[in-house]
Parts: C-alpha cells; sequence; structure tokens
C-alpha cells in the first residue's frame, strides 16, 4: 500500500533577450542556409546552395569597427589573420576509385560595399578567453582580390566503413579587403564530377554484400546527402556486433553485461587485453577482427595501466575506431569501463542493465528533464556566446522534441531559467539529483571538473540520483584525460549512492585542450542527431550519437575537426540506447512455444525498427529487427527441450522481455506465471502453455487458495502463507499423459504497510524536504517516488524541490 502526501512550492522565471542584427537579403525573418541535392549517379552529383541572409555583430579591431558574420549551419574561419567569413560544409558518396572534382554550373551575389571584415582569431583552445584575444589582421588584407577565392571545393575523401566520401565546402562570402567589397552569393549551384583516377583513400575490393550494419545506415543517411540515391545498393540492415577487451581480473565482473547484451541480440565475445598486447596490438586485433566479423561496438574494460589508450594528437581510444582508410572517420564505436578494482567495473555494469532493462516504472517527469551548463564567454560557432550556443540547443532542439523543462546554469546573469550570478557546485547538484537525462556542458575545463559552477570529482561522488542517470555532452579542456589521473569523466561513471550506481550512464570528454569553435559544431550535430524526428523511431546509441557528430564537425573543420574527434572519448558503453521520454510499453505478439522442426519465429511488434532476439542458456539464437509490423528471426531446428528468452527493445520503450518453451510435439505439459514473487493475501495467475490436442488439465498449487484446479484457465491463486511453493500442471489428451512440475516456483512473503511522514509541506524554491520512513512489519527496501520525477532507495532520504506545483509522493 502507497501514502500519498502533495507538497507545494513557488518559484521565479526570468526571461532573456538577445543581440545581433540579421541582414536581410531574401527573408526578413533569420533563416539557416540549405544545401541540397538536386541528382545524383554517384559519379555525378548536383548541389544546389541558397543563402536568405546573414547575422552582422559589430567588433572594435585596431582599424575600426568590422563586421563580424555568422549564419546557422556555417563554419567561422579559424584560419588566423585571414578575414572570419562562415563556410558551410556537406558530405556526398564518390566512386571507390576515383578522383572527383567541382564545377560551378551557376551563382547569384548582391555587394555591400565599405565594409571592414573582422579577422579571424585561429583555432583558439578552450584553456583562455577569445574575448581577450585581440584581432590581429593577417597578410590577406594586403592582396586586391576576393578572398578566399573559389566558391565552392572539395577536401579530401575518407572512408566511414562501407562508403567513400568526400565534403564540399561552399564558401558564398567572398570580401576584398582593399576595395572592402563583400560580396555575398545567396545561391550557387555545383557538379562534382569524375577526373581521373584516385591514389588517396580507396576501396579497391569493395564487398557487393546487401547486409549493412544497421547502426551506420542511420549515420549513412544523415551524413551524405546522396545515400539514398547514390548507393550501389538497396542496404539490408543488422544488428551490430560487440568486442570487448578486457583486464584479465575484470572478465567475471562482466558476465552480467554479456548476458543481457546477448538477450537484446547483440553478438558479443570478450577477450583478454593480456592475449593481446600493446596499444599498436589492439590497433592491428581490432582491424582484423572488423574485417573477419564485422565490427560496430568496442568497449575496453579497464583504466589505462590494464587496457592502454592509442594516441593521436593525444591520448585516443577514438584511434582504435580507425580501421579503414587514412582518415578521421570512426568505421566503429569505442567506449571504456575505466576501472581499477573489481567494484568499479561492477557499478558500471550495473547501471548500464539497470538503465535499459528496468527503467523506472512509476509515470514520472524527469525523462523529459534537460540540463544546460556553460561560460558566459566567446563568441565560437555559429557566432554564439557559449551560453547562448546551449539555449539555442535547448529552446530549438530539446524543448520541440521530448524535453520540456531546462536547467540552466550559466555565468553571470542571463536570465531565462538561469540564477542570477555564477552557478554553484550545489545548485548544480541538487538539480542532478532531481533528475534530468541529458546534460550539455560548454566552458573551461579541468582533469576534474567544469569551470562554470566549478562542480568536480568531489560533488559527483556526492551525488545521490541512482536510478536517474543522464548522458552528457562535454565540452570542455581535459574533462577526460584519465591517463595517470582520476579524472571528471572517471568519477561520474564511478560513481555510487549507498552501494548504487549514480552519477552518468555515458559521457564524451576530451583528453586535451578542446578548442574553441570544433567541438560545438561537433555539440550541436550531437543534439540534431539526438533530436531528429523519425517515424521509425531509430535507436539512438550514445556511441553513434556522438561519433556521428564528430564526423559532422570534421566536415566543417577539417583537420581543426580531426583532432578534436582523436581525443574525444566516450567513458561507458558505447551500445548504450539513451533514453528521453517516459519509457512506454511495446505491444508484442507471437506464438507461445517453439516446436521442435521449426526453423523460423515470427514476433509482431507495434513498434518498427525497434530490435526482436532470442537467446537460450546466455547463447544468441537469432536477431531480426522490426519492419512492418514483425520480425522473422530464423535459426536451426531445436533438437531438445529448453527455453527460450525473448527480448524486443526500442528507444524510449520499457523491454519486452518473456520465455517460450522449446518442446516436441505430442503431449507436453507447460506453463508460468509473471509473478513468481506474491505478498500474503494477494493473488497470481498462471498461463497454461502446454501443446497437443489436449482434453484435461489437473493444477495443483502447493499452498495456494485453490488447492486444485481442474481445467486449462485457472482462477487466480491467492497465497495467504510466507513460504516457498511448488506449482504442477498434468495434461491429457485421453492417450498420452504429461506433467510439468517446477520446484520451489512462487515464493511469499509478509505483508508490509507503507507509511511516512515530511518535515515540511509548503515553502518556496528551493524546498528542501526531510522524509521519515514509519512502514511496519518487516521492511528491507525502499522505492520513494518524489512526484517529479525524483527517486530515492533510501529508507529516510532528504529531497529538494526547484520548480513551482504541487507534488504527490508516494
Amino acid at each position: 500500500m502507497k501514502k500519498l502526501l502533495f507538497i507545494t512550492i513557488l518559484i521565479i522565471a526570468f526571461v532573456n533577450a538577445q543581440s545581433k542584427d540579421w541582414t536581410n537579403i531574401n527573408s526578413s525573418q533569420p533563416a539557416p542556409a540549405e544545401i541540397t541535392l538536386l541528382s545524383s549517379q554517384i559519379t555525378q552529383s548536383t548541389i544546389q546552395y541558397n543563402l536568405s541572409g546573414f547575422w552582422k555583430d559589430i567588433v572594435e579591431t585596431e582599424e575600426g569597427n568590422a563586421w563580424l558574420i555568422s549564419v546557422e549551419n556555417g563554419a567561422p574561419s579559424i584560419s588566423l589573420g585571414a578575414p572570419d567569413l562562415p563556410i558551410f560544409a556537406g558530405s556526398v558518396i564518390v566512386p571507390d576509385m576515383s578522383h572527383m572534382k567541382v564545377n560551378i554550373i551557376s551563382s547569384q551575389y548582391v555587394d555591400f560595399n565599405d565594409v571592414l571584415i573582422a579577422p579571424s582569431k585561429g583555432n583558439l583552445t578552450r584553456d583562455m578567453d577569445p574575448s581577450s584575444v585581440p584581432f590581429q589582421f593577417g597578410s590577406q588584407y594586403e592582396t586586391d582580390e576576393f578572398y578566399p577565392g573559389d566558391l565552392a571545393k572539395i577536401n579530401d575523401p575518407y572512408i566511414i566503413r562501407d562508403l567513400r566520401g568526400q565534403a564540399i565546402h561552399f564558401q558564398p562570402f567572398q570580401y576584398n579587403p582593399v576595395t572592402k567589397i563583400l560580396r555575398v552569393y545567396t545561391s550557387i549551384t555545383i557538379e562534382v564530377v569524375e577526373d581521373g583516377i584516385s591514389s588517396v583513400n580507396i576501396i579497391d575490393n569493395p564487398d557487393i554484400d546487401s547486409k549493412m550494419d544497421n547502426e551506420f545506415i542511420k549515420i549513412y543517411n544523415r551524413h551524405f546527402l546522396n545515400f539514398n540515391s547514390a548507393s550501389r545498393y538497396t542496404p539490408v540492415g543488422e544488428y551490430g556486433n560487440m568486442l570487448i577487451i578486457c583486464y584479465a581480473d575484470f572478465m567475471d565482473e562482466m558476465e552480467p553485461f554479456i548476458e543481457w547484451k546477448t538477450m537484446t541480440g547483440m553478438p558479443v565475445e570478450i577477450v583478454d587485453v593480456a592475449t593481446i598486447g600493446n596499444a599498436a596490438a589492439i590497433k592491428q586485433y581490432i582491424a582484423d577482427y572488423y574485417n573477419a566479423n564485422g565490427l560496430t561496438f568496442v568497449l575496453l574494460v579497464g583504466d589505462a595501466q590494464q587496457v592502454p589508450s592509442s594516441y593521436s594528437s593525444g591520448d585516443s581510444d577514438v584511434n582504435y575506431s580507425y580501421v579503414v582508410g587514412n582518415d578521421h572517420y570512426p568505421d566503429l564505436f569505442v567506449g571504456r569501463f575505466s576501472a581499477q578494482t573489481e567494484a568499479q567495473v561492477i557499478t558500471q555494469v550495473q547501471r548500464t542493465i539497470d538503465y535499459e532493462k528496468y527503467p523506472i516504472e512509476d509515470e514520472t517527469d524527469w525523462y523529459t528533464k534537460c540540463m544546460s551548463v556553460g561560460s558566459n564567454q566567446g563568441p565560437g560557432d555559429d557566432g554564439e556566446m557559449d551560453y547562448e550556443h546551449l539555449r539555442n540547443i535547448s529552446d530549438n532542439k530539446l524543448i520541440p522534441f521530448t524535453y520540456d523543462y531546462v536547467y540552466e546554469f550559466f555565468d553571470g546573469n542571463q536570465g531565462g531559467n538561469d540564477a542570477d550570478g555564477n552557478p554553484t557546485p550545489t545548485m548544480v547538484g541538487a538539480a542532478i539529483d532531481d533528475g534530468v537525462t541529458i546534460i550539455n556542458y560548454t566552458g573551461h575545463g579541468s582533469t576534474t571538473s567544469w569551470g562554470s559552477s566549478s562542480f568536480s570529482n568531489t560533488q559527483v561522488n556526492q551525488l545521490t540520483n541512482a536510478g536517474k542517470l543522464p548522458f552528457i555532452f562535454s565540452v570542455a579542456c581535459v574533462n577526460g584525460n584519465f591517463v595517470n589521473q582520476t579524472c571528471f569523466a572517471e568519477a561520474w561513471l564511478r560513481a555510487e549512492d549507498n552501494g548504487e550506481p549514480a552519477g552518468a550512464i555515458a559521457t564524451i570528454m576530451s583528453t586535451i585542450n578542446q578548442s574553441w569553435n570544433p567541438p560545438m559544431r561537433g555539440q550541436d550535430e550531437m543534439n540534431d542527431i539526438l533530436t531528429e524526428a523519425d517515424e521509425n523511431n531509430i535507436k539512438r546509441t550514445f556511441g553513434g550519437i556522438t561519433m556521428n557528430g564528430c564526423m559532422g564537425m570534421n566536415d566543417a573543420y577539417g583537420s581543426g575537426g580531426d583532432e578534436m574527434t582523436d581525443t574525444w572519448t566516450i567513458f561507458g558503453d558505447p551500445s548504450v540506447v539513451v533514453r528521453t521520454a517516459v519509457p512506454m510499453d511495446l505491444t508484442v505478439t507471437h506464438e507461445d512455444v517453439i516446436m521442435f522442426g521449426m526453423t523460423s519465429f515470427t514476433v509482431n511488434c507495434d513498434v518498427d525498427d525497434a530490435i526482436a532476439a532470442l537467446s537460450m542458456d546466455g547463447v544468441l539464437i537469432g536477431s531480426a529487427i522490426v519492419d512492418g509490423g514483425s520480425a522473422t528471426i530464423n535459426f536451426d531446428p531445436f533438437e531438445t527441450e529448453g527455453t527460450i528468452d525473448i527480448v524486443v527493445t526500442a528507444f524510449n520503450y520499457r523491454p519486452y522481455i518473456t520465455e517460450v518453451a522449446v518442446i516436441p510435439d505430442g503431449v507436453y505439459a507447460q506453463f508460468m506465471t509473471e509473478d513468481t514473487d506474491v505478498c500474503s493475501g494477494n493473488s497470481t495467475v498462471f498461463v497454461d502453455q502446454s501443446s497437443g490436442t489436449n482434453t484435461s488439465w489437473e493444477w495443483v498449487f502447493e499452498g495456494g487458495m485453490p488447492a486444485t484446479y481442474s481445467g486449462q484457465v485457472p482462477p487466480p491463486v491467492v497465497y495467504e502463507t510466507p513460504g516457498v511453493y511448488d506449482v504442477s500442471l498434468t495434461v491429457s489428451d485421453g492417450v498420452e499423459t504429461d506433467t510439468k512440475i517446477r520446484a520451489d516456483y512462487v515464493t511469499v512473503v509478509s505483508n508490509v504497510s507503507a507509511d511516512f511522514e515530511a518535515d515540511v509541506t509548503i515553502g518556496t524554491s528551493p524546498l528542501t524536504v526531510n522524509f521519515t520512513d514509519l512502514s511496519s512489519n518487516d521492511v528491507d527496501s525502499w522505492e520513494w517516488n518524489f512526484g517529479n520525477g525524483g527517486y530515492s532507495s533510501l529508507q529516510n532520504p532528504t529531497y529538494s524541490y526547484y520548480q513551482a506545483g504541487t507534488y504527490t509522493v508516494s
């Protein structure tokens, strides 16, 4: 039984205004630039760029007031001293061995006279404040010609797993610093065509197998303008596999993780790192495994001392993912359970399983809360200050998607949901304990903290957000600097609250000083990918989201993006499917049994793109992707009896988990109940799963009422006395008879009476309430629901409320 309590608090909200002038060319309303594919046959693609206007900011330089131009989707120049003019990137699939060139088909422009364009401050790192760096005019300002010159150019080819691509850079802003004419191209149409044979990142042995990894199909579809029209074939998606490279002492602790991933349909193999060797050997091992078996996810288990990191621009787990071609576009997703002890492995295993398998079942709202933490410095990518960048993410991406509230913790006084002054660790920690599913951070950082708010390892280890774990996109210096010290990212994945996982489910943080602009573009891309509307409810893994975001950053910033991708490290399971909404229930139907001789099994499901999987005793039987309302799983026929686990998973849904029996033809007794643990005085329902043309059913319920029953569908069975009881069923078709006995099948425990009190029930925000458990009988576990998505498993929790409202506590 539950006790309910109502708590009312008050809070005040603020709004904020933004400055910058929109220069109208074809639209009075601000609009992003657009890149559109007009046609493509892989050997030739026609692409059009369109611009409706731009944002103009006036900045002071040694030469006088200058324009600083920005456009949504544009990347500023990071060439020190050159005119700071936005560029725009898009990628296309190109032939496996061709050299490609760009031809300009048509263009239109308007001129702005007597304009001084501010120079770029270069590729600044986040250990400095851009506003403190003076503008320096480079040699480009002495040349009487338009800069940068080419309206469009094509970058070097790269390979993402199955496909070869090239990024196109549109340069619609052209500036002559001597005549001070700014020429703005509102439309550019180009063609990308073959021009001989290339020697750079070629695919000389293309695999024409029609199967592609399902996670990468989503990436290709988003990343390449011409994926749907230029592919050599129609891809058939299949669920990816995982390789775990583990320190020997931690292999036993990984078994529950492997069991769960197998149940979800993922083939998993674990190897002892000692059998492989050093970082170079690990990189080669992964490449060989990829070529022999295909590979989507790699999970490293151990700290750097146990499983060494690779190196590229800095300590780089991501370098292990560069398998095909000589580039910085990941071909698979690498994550790390960084741990020095068995306990640190166990908490990362448990948090992953709990997050995917056991989401909080009460109807809560913490799933739809997000958090933004950042500085008031900049500007960076898109011409935004850090807090403007974060507010754009929450207001224009997350809130229109599935979120309904954003916690804002910005340096200074930025209005909106941001309180006056700089945020404190206490403010940030209290909101995380209240519950959020995503945190975006943009600002300064250290090995053990965020600069804005000073939230550090110390505060992470004090979090009490068990069961409410966020995933984190962090743009900051050295938050992921894990080699030879315990970094901020590691603290998030190792944190515990009274033995339960706390902190975060996964995070991406850098091992080096991040630059200012490129990772902001990467963070924008990650949130864009997360919030894409898709009628098929696409599967969003943390590794897929983050690495796809890095690919977009690489397209826009070239080598400036490459070094960020190299060192932006995933801590946690790269295959974990994130949550952004209150979990819903799948509607799933299928046969109750699998008969000897069957070679396929169909699962019907109301969510396309869900994954349906069959496994037995930790061995994967098969999996399939739901398409058109069903998934058919093929397998070799069974010859022995057993029990099959059926698991169906989908983005923002609770997993569907059940069992079916593998049985022979003829009379065969089988039954089940979903409630094998019963409180005294309560009932459970038993379901017949027997096969054969049966005409009689005889049930025996030890310790239950009724104690026996004749018939296929027994009434609910009530258990009064605590204990452990057998259940049996005998079936017959009049000729043959079979009996199934499940020993110690039902466990009956004493009933309890829930009761509690609160020291305060009304007040102003922030309202901190101390709850005291007054429950009777032998209580050994507690599950508190604070009415706003908050959750606790403590006996006597303390909880803080930050939003106005009346809350029901149970």
